[in-house]
Protein backbone atom coordinates (compact mmCIF):
# COMPACT_ATOMS: atom_id res chain seq x y z
CA UNK A 1 0.00 0.00 0.00
CA UNK A 2 2.85 2.37 0.89
CA UNK A 3 4.54 1.68 -2.47
CA UNK A 4 1.28 2.51 -4.25
CA UNK A 5 0.94 5.81 -2.37
CA UNK A 6 4.55 6.78 -3.23
CA UNK A 7 4.04 5.86 -6.89
CA UNK A 8 0.85 7.90 -7.11
CA UNK A 9 2.61 10.88 -5.48
CA UNK A 10 5.46 10.71 -7.99
CA UNK A 11 2.98 10.38 -10.87
CA UNK A 12 1.05 13.41 -9.58
CA UNK A 13 4.23 15.52 -9.54
CA UNK A 14 4.97 14.53 -13.12
CA UNK A 15 1.43 15.44 -14.19
CA UNK A 16 1.37 18.78 -12.38
CA UNK A 17 4.86 19.73 -13.62
CA UNK A 18 5.18 18.42 -17.20
CA UNK A 19 8.81 19.59 -17.41
CA UNK A 20 9.78 17.47 -14.42
CA UNK A 21 11.94 14.76 -16.01
CA UNK A 22 11.87 11.82 -13.62
CA UNK A 23 14.24 9.69 -15.70
CA UNK A 24 16.81 12.49 -15.91
CA UNK A 25 16.63 13.16 -12.17
CA UNK A 26 16.98 9.45 -11.44
CA UNK A 27 19.93 9.13 -13.81
CA UNK A 28 21.63 12.12 -12.18
CA UNK A 29 21.14 10.62 -8.74
CA UNK A 30 22.51 7.25 -9.80
CA UNK A 31 25.49 8.87 -11.50
CA UNK A 32 26.44 10.72 -8.31
CA UNK A 33 26.25 7.44 -6.38
CA UNK A 34 28.67 5.64 -8.73
CA UNK A 35 32.09 5.11 -7.16
CA UNK A 36 34.95 5.33 -9.62
CA UNK A 37 38.66 4.94 -9.01
CA UNK A 38 41.65 5.74 -11.24
CA UNK A 39 43.19 2.86 -13.15
CA UNK A 40 46.25 2.67 -15.39
CA UNK A 41 46.57 0.72 -18.63
CA UNK A 42 49.59 0.88 -20.94
CA UNK A 43 50.82 4.04 -19.24
CA UNK A 44 47.52 5.90 -19.60
CA UNK A 45 44.93 6.64 -16.94
CA UNK A 46 41.16 6.31 -16.82
CA UNK A 47 38.52 5.17 -14.35
CA UNK A 48 36.93 1.89 -13.35
CA UNK A 49 34.00 1.01 -11.12
CA UNK A 50 34.23 -1.06 -7.96
CA UNK A 51 34.16 -4.29 -9.97
CA UNK A 52 37.09 -3.18 -12.11
CA UNK A 53 35.02 -2.47 -15.21
CA UNK A 54 36.42 0.40 -17.27
CA UNK A 55 33.95 3.29 -17.27
CA UNK A 56 36.15 6.12 -18.55
CA UNK A 57 38.77 5.07 -21.14
CA UNK A 58 42.45 5.12 -20.19
CA UNK A 59 43.63 8.03 -22.31
CA UNK A 60 44.90 10.55 -19.76
CA UNK A 61 48.47 11.19 -18.64
CA UNK A 62 47.26 11.65 -15.07
CA UNK A 63 43.95 11.17 -13.27
CA UNK A 64 43.04 12.16 -9.71
CA UNK A 65 40.46 10.56 -7.46
CA UNK A 66 36.98 12.05 -7.74
CA UNK A 67 36.15 15.00 -5.53
CA UNK A 68 32.37 15.00 -5.50
CA UNK A 69 31.19 14.47 -9.06
CA UNK A 70 34.31 15.66 -10.90
CA UNK A 71 37.96 14.62 -11.12
CA UNK A 72 41.05 16.42 -12.35
CA UNK A 73 42.73 14.89 -15.41
CA UNK A 74 45.68 15.81 -17.65
CA UNK A 75 45.73 15.44 -21.42
CA UNK A 76 48.53 16.66 -23.72
CA UNK A 77 50.13 18.42 -20.77
CA UNK A 78 47.01 20.38 -19.85
CA UNK A 79 44.62 19.96 -16.91
CA UNK A 80 40.85 19.79 -17.01
CA UNK A 81 37.97 18.00 -15.26
CA UNK A 82 35.72 15.06 -16.13
CA UNK A 83 32.43 13.93 -14.64
CA UNK A 84 31.50 10.32 -13.88
CA UNK A 85 30.13 9.85 -17.37
CA UNK A 86 33.55 10.67 -18.80
CA UNK A 87 32.47 14.05 -20.16
CA UNK A 88 35.12 16.77 -19.96
CA UNK A 89 32.94 19.30 -18.18
CA UNK A 90 35.93 21.65 -18.07
CA UNK A 91 38.28 21.21 -21.06
CA UNK A 92 41.91 20.24 -20.58
CA UNK A 93 43.37 23.68 -21.23
CA UNK A 94 45.10 24.72 -18.01
CA UNK A 95 48.86 24.45 -17.60
CA UNK A 96 48.33 24.22 -13.85
CA UNK A 97 45.20 23.53 -11.82
CA UNK A 98 44.34 22.06 -8.45
CA UNK A 99 41.43 19.75 -7.54
CA UNK A 100 38.12 21.32 -6.53
CA UNK A 101 37.64 22.27 -2.90
CA UNK A 102 34.50 23.93 -1.56
CA UNK A 103 33.19 24.32 -5.11
CA UNK A 104 36.24 26.15 -6.50
CA UNK A 105 39.48 25.09 -8.15
CA UNK A 106 42.70 27.11 -8.42
CA UNK A 107 44.28 27.51 -11.84
CA UNK A 108 47.24 29.54 -13.15
CA UNK A 109 47.72 31.47 -16.35
CA UNK A 110 50.53 33.82 -17.35
CA UNK A 111 52.13 33.49 -13.93
CA UNK A 112 48.99 34.47 -11.96
CA UNK A 113 46.45 32.40 -10.00
CA UNK A 114 42.66 32.48 -10.15
CA UNK A 115 39.69 30.21 -9.41
CA UNK A 116 37.02 28.54 -11.53
CA UNK A 117 33.68 27.10 -10.44
CA UNK A 118 32.21 23.73 -11.45
CA UNK A 119 30.90 25.18 -14.72
CA UNK A 120 34.36 26.43 -15.70
CA UNK A 121 33.46 30.06 -15.05
CA UNK A 122 36.44 32.12 -13.86
CA UNK A 123 34.91 33.55 -10.70
CA UNK A 124 38.24 34.92 -9.42
CA UNK A 125 40.35 36.08 -12.39
CA UNK A 126 44.12 35.70 -12.76
CA UNK A 127 45.06 39.28 -12.05
CA UNK A 128 46.90 39.73 -8.78
CA UNK A 129 48.26 36.71 -6.93
CA UNK A 130 51.12 34.61 -8.26
CA UNK A 131 49.91 31.48 -6.46
CA UNK A 132 47.07 30.25 -4.23
CA UNK A 133 46.19 27.16 -2.22
CA UNK A 134 42.79 25.47 -2.35
CA UNK A 135 39.92 26.87 -0.30
CA UNK A 136 39.71 25.59 3.27
CA UNK A 137 37.02 26.62 5.74
CA UNK A 138 35.82 29.37 3.42
CA UNK A 139 39.19 31.04 2.82
CA UNK A 140 42.10 30.49 0.43
CA UNK A 141 45.75 31.18 1.14
CA UNK A 142 47.24 33.50 -1.50
CA UNK A 143 50.75 34.74 -2.27
CA UNK A 144 51.70 38.23 -3.39
CA UNK A 145 55.27 39.54 -3.69
CA UNK A 146 56.65 36.95 -1.25
CA UNK A 147 53.94 37.67 1.33
CA UNK A 148 50.90 35.59 2.28
CA UNK A 149 47.29 36.46 3.08
CA UNK A 150 43.76 35.12 2.60
CA UNK A 151 40.82 35.74 0.25
CA UNK A 152 37.16 34.72 0.44
CA UNK A 153 35.18 33.02 -2.32
CA UNK A 154 34.45 36.36 -4.00
CA UNK A 155 38.15 37.16 -4.29
CA UNK A 156 38.09 39.80 -1.56
CA UNK A 157 41.33 39.95 0.44
CA UNK A 158 39.98 39.55 3.96
CA UNK A 159 43.37 39.06 5.62
CA UNK A 160 46.16 41.23 4.12
CA UNK A 161 49.23 39.71 2.47
CA UNK A 162 51.72 40.60 5.17
CA UNK A 163 52.94 37.24 6.46
CA UNK A 164 56.26 35.67 5.50
CA UNK A 165 54.69 32.21 5.64
CA UNK A 166 51.24 30.83 6.33
CA UNK A 167 49.19 27.63 6.16
CA UNK A 168 45.58 27.05 5.16
CA UNK A 169 42.95 27.29 7.88
CA UNK A 170 42.39 24.23 10.03
CA UNK A 171 39.89 24.12 12.88
CA UNK A 172 39.36 27.87 12.60
CA UNK A 173 43.05 28.76 12.95
CA UNK A 174 45.91 29.33 10.52
CA UNK A 175 49.64 29.16 11.17
CA UNK A 176 51.45 32.37 10.18
CA UNK A 177 55.01 33.64 10.35
CA UNK A 178 55.88 37.25 11.11
CA UNK A 179 59.41 38.54 11.76
CA UNK A 180 60.71 34.95 11.51
CA UNK A 181 58.44 33.70 14.31
CA UNK A 182 55.33 31.54 14.09
CA UNK A 183 51.92 32.06 15.68
CA UNK A 184 48.24 31.61 14.89
CA UNK A 185 45.43 33.83 13.59
CA UNK A 186 41.68 33.36 13.44
CA UNK A 187 39.43 34.09 10.47
CA UNK A 188 39.12 37.73 11.49
CA UNK A 189 42.88 38.04 11.05
CA UNK A 190 43.41 38.51 14.76
CA UNK A 191 46.61 37.05 16.18
CA UNK A 192 45.11 34.82 18.87
CA UNK A 193 48.40 33.08 19.66
CA UNK A 194 51.42 35.42 19.39
CA UNK A 195 54.14 34.89 16.79
CA UNK A 196 56.84 33.71 19.17
CA UNK A 197 57.59 30.14 18.13
CA UNK A 198 60.48 28.91 15.99
CA UNK A 199 58.13 26.52 14.20
CA UNK A 200 54.47 25.54 14.30
CA UNK A 201 52.22 22.90 12.74
CA UNK A 202 48.51 23.46 11.94
CA UNK A 203 45.88 22.57 14.55
CA UNK A 204 44.53 19.04 14.50
CA UNK A 205 42.23 17.57 17.13
CA UNK A 206 42.30 20.80 19.11
CA UNK A 207 46.08 20.92 19.54
CA UNK A 208 49.08 22.11 17.52
CA UNK A 209 52.71 21.08 17.74
CA UNK A 210 55.16 23.96 18.11
CA UNK A 211 58.90 24.37 18.51
CA UNK A 212 60.71 26.85 20.76
CA UNK A 213 64.40 27.02 21.68
CA UNK A 214 65.03 23.53 20.34
CA UNK A 215 62.15 21.95 22.24
CA UNK A 216 58.90 20.58 20.80
CA UNK A 217 55.55 20.47 22.59
CA UNK A 218 51.82 20.84 21.99
CA UNK A 219 49.54 23.77 22.73
CA UNK A 220 45.79 24.23 22.81
CA UNK A 221 43.82 27.01 21.09
CA UNK A 222 44.37 29.33 24.03
CA UNK A 223 48.13 28.92 23.65
CA UNK A 224 48.45 26.82 26.79
CA UNK A 225 50.97 24.01 26.84
CA UNK A 226 49.40 20.55 26.97
CA UNK A 227 50.85 17.11 27.54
Amino acid sequence: MKKLVVSLAVLSIACIFPGFDLSARDAERKSSEVKLKPQCHSGKWGYADERGKEIIPCKYECADVFSGDVARVRLNGKWGFVDKAGIEVIPCKYGEARPFSEGLAMFRRDGKAGFIDLTGLEVIPCEKYWYAESFSEGLALVFLRFKSGFIDSTGREVIPCKYEEASSFSEGMATVMLNDKFGFINKDGREVIPCKYDYAEPFSGGVAEVGLNGKWFKIDKAGNRVR
